[in-house]
C-alpha cells in the first residue's frame, strides 16, 4: 500500500462553481453520503465562499497527502486572489448571522486581493483588502474546521456612509 503525497500548483485559476465543489470536508462537516463528495455536496467553506460572492483568479499550490499508511488523505492547500471583486448573494446573511457575524446588504468590493489557507483544521484569510467608492477594507480571520474557534478583524478606512452601514451600528 502506498501513502499518496502530491503536490500541485496552478496559476491564474477562476474561481468556479467546480472548484469551490472540490473543497474537502472536515471534522463534523461531512456530506450525508460519500457519493455526493466532491461534485453534488459542498463543504462549509465552499459554502462561505460562495456566499461572498467571490469572482476572479487565484494561484494556488498545495498538497494531498497521508502522513501514515491507511490514513485517510489531508488536502492542504493556500491561494492568493489577486484583482477580485466580493458580491455577497442572499445567502450570506443567514451564512455569517450564523457564525456571529454580520455582512451589510449591498455591501460590494472591487480590486481584492487576499491570502487564503485551507487544510482538514483551519480556513484562514490573512492580508485582505478590497475597494468601494475611494474607500478601503482590510480584513483578516479564521474559521475552525475542527470546532466553534472563529475570529474576523476587519478595517474601514475612508468608505463613505451609506445607509446599509447603518446595520453595523449596535442597538441602543
Amino acid at each position: 500500500m502506498m501513502k499518496p503525497d502530491i503536490s500541485f500548483a496552478a496559476i491564474d485559476v477562476r474561481l468556479s462553481p467546480a472548484l469551490l465543489a472540490s473543497i474537502p470536508p472536515s471534522g463534523d462537516d461531512q456530506p450525508p453520503s460519500p457519493e455526493l463528495w466532491p461534485g453534488r455536496w459542498h463543504s462549509e467553506a465552499a459554502i462561505a465562499m460562495k456566499a461572498l460572492g467571490i469572482e476572479g483568479l487565484i494561484d494556488v499550490e498545495g498538497r494531498w497527502f497521508a502522513e501514515k499508511m491507511g490514513q485517510d488523505p489531508d488536502l492542504s492547500f493556500d491561494a492568493q486572489l489577486g484583482g477580485g471583486s466580493i458580491k455577497p448573494d442572499h445567502q450570506i446573511t443567514e451564512f455569517f448571522a450564523e457564525a456571529g457575524f454580520q455582512w451589510p446588504e449591498g455591501f460590494t468590493l472591487a480590486d481584492c486581493t487576499a491570502n487564503i489557507h485551507i487544510d482538514s483544521t483551519i480556513v484562514r484569510m490573512t492580508d485582505f483588502n478590497g475597494h468601494r467608492r475611494g474607500g478601503q477594507v482590510d480584513a483578516d480571520g479564521f474559521i475552525s474546521r475542527e470546532g466553534e474557534e472563529q475570529a474576523l478583524h476587519v478595517e474601514f478606512r475612508s468608505i463613505e456612509l451609506e445607509e446599509y452601514l447603518l446595520d453595523l451600528v449596535p442597538e441602543g
